[in-house]
This record gives structure tokens, C-alpha cells and sequence, in this order.
């Protein structure tokens, strides 16, 4: 949609540029995809995109397609989430195979900004209303959203999403009642404060 997205891509590659593939953790048998930009993985939406913003152990990464040459975002990868700003509505479109809900992200303690592989929406209370992509068609109600995270239950102290409503918390030693983060689904984003490292799956 126009604005930013926080989105996220369960088709398991990682698109890089450069010589070397990155360095930071992947999901388990990662497909390694050389491009020659950034852009040239975004091709479906080109020229729709004013940037992209990105987040792992190393810090914050921009992909600006008006200045390549300063732009230090080096590759895209299922697993983790995007901050892209839109100029208008359009369907980001990757092919390859899925990655499996049982394959797992190492997380660095403090905050990771990491997407959803699962092929299911979860959700507590009511069915989320915003968009999913056309293959999301799996509905779970679940009485908590840390059911969803019990690989990692313990070792995390909030979660933080993004959608067309604005931004939304989940903080697993509050009451449901308290939190505004009810869902967690394929194409979405979402930042995760770890207290020490664990695998996310």
C-alpha cells in the first residue's frame, strides 16, 4: 500500500550483491541469489518504491534506487523483515520454493528485525482484517500470540509489529487485554527484543 510496509517474504532465498554472501545468520538451506542490485530483485515493483530500510547485527541498512552508488542495504533474505515506502499500491512477486515453518533464524540479543515464514495467520480475538498474499489462506485462532513464540518463549521481552492500523506491541508478561498486537501473518514484518541469543522458528 502508499506509505511504509513492514513486510516480510517466506520465499527462501537470500538476493545478495558483491563477491562475498552475507555473513549474518539464515534460515536453515537458504537459497543464494547474486543480483546485481537490490533493484534487480524488486523488479516486480519498479519504479513504484521510493526505499527500502533494513535491520540485523551490523545496524540499519538503506536501499535508496535514486542513489545506488550510497545505498548500504546488501542483500534481501526470508527470514528477516523490510521497512519499504511505497509511491502507490502493488504486489511485490518472488519465485522460488517456501521456506518451512520448521526452519529456524538465530536472533542476537536487543532488537531483530525478522518476517514470518510460517504458511498460516494466527490470531487472537478477532480475524485480522488486512491484507495477506493469495496463498495465506490458513486461519488460526490461537489464545495467545506467545503460543506462536515458544521457541523462543523466555528469551524475548516484546514484539512490535507494523500494518495499515498503525504500530502494535505484544509484551508476553501483560494480559492479552493490554496488548495491540493480535495476529502475526506471511507477508508482514516485525521486530523482536531478544534478552539473549535463541532460534526463532
Amino acid at each position: 500500500r502508499p506509505g511504509w510496509n513492514l513486510i516480510s517474504f517466506a520465499v527462501k532465498n537470500c538476493y545478495y550483491v558483491g563477491d562475498a554472501i552475507p555473513s549474518e545468520p539464515m534460515l536453515d538451506g537458504i537459497n543464494y541469489v547474486k543480483v546485481n542490485s537490490i533493484a534487480d530483485a524488486l523488479s516486480s515493483i519498479n519504479g513504484l518504491y521510493e526505499v527500502v530500510r533494513s535491520s540485523d547485527s551490523q545496524g540499519a541498512h538503506t536501499y535508496d534506487p535514486a542513489l545506488p552508488q550510497f545505498s548500504d542495504l546488501k542483500y534481501l533474505a526470508a527470514g528477516y523483515g523490510y521497512w519499504i515506502k511505497m509511491k502507490t499500491a502493488a504486489n511485490l512477486e518472488l519465485k522460488g520454493l517456501k521456506a518451512l515453518p520448521t526452519d529456524s533464524l538465530n536472533l542476537h540479543p536487543s532488537w531483530n528485525l525478522v518476517g514470518y515464514w510460517g504458511n498460516d495467520v494466527r490470531y487472537v480475538e478477532e480475524r485480522p482484517s488486512v491484507g495477506f498474499p493469495p496463498d495465506a489462506t490458513t486461519f488460526n485462532q490461537i489464545y495467545n500470540l506467545n503460543d506462536s513464540f515458544s521457541a523462543i518463549s523466555g528469551n524475548y521481552q516484546v514484539i512490535r509489529a507494523f500494518d495499515q492500523g498503525g504500530s502494535h506491541t505484544y509484551d508476553p508478561a501483560l494480559p492479552n487485554y493490554f496488548n495491540t498486537m493480535k495476529y502475526l501473518g506471511p507477508g508482514y514484518g516485525m521486530w523482536i527484543k531478544m534478552k539473549t541469543p535463541d532460534d526463532l522458528s
